[in-house]
């Protein structure tokens, strides 16, 4: 999953002069594969929620959105068994996970992953 994660970075070469939001959504991929992505990771937390606020942003959001993305690729562009996609994102349990796909989704991740590999 590391590598994973490597691939990704290494896919989004970083802007000269990265920003909060950019630096803080690079640390959500690398650190959610760990169960261990919390704002309270890396830079001292009330600098890291000060910084995002000066640009109009929250750590749950990018985190929520960081998992959207990757939730859509695992779970329609890939064999991965669910749980796995599930500890790649961060969830300590296949039903957390679950719950949480069908809030966002409004649709069962199997059922999304049906629909992707019959080209709906």
């Amino acid at each position: 999953m590391a590598r994973y994660a490597q691939q990704l970075l290494d896919a989004s070469v970083p802007p000269a002069q990265a920003t909060t939001l950019e630096d803080v959504r690079r640390a959500i991929v690398l650190l959610l594969p760990g169960g261990r992505c919390g704002i309270e990771q890396g830079v001292v937390c009330r600098t890291v929620q000060r910084r995002l606020a000066d640009e109009g942003q929250r750590f749950s959001s990018i985190m929520n959105d960081v998992r959207r993305e990757l939730a859509v690729r695992q779970v329609n562009g890939s064999d991965r068994p669910l749980t796995e996609v599930a500890a790649l994102l961060g969830f300590s349990a296949l039903s957390a996970f679950s719950r949480w796909y069908h809030a966002q989704f409004s649709c069962s991740a199997k059922q999304s992953g049906a629909n992707a590999a019959r080209g709906k």
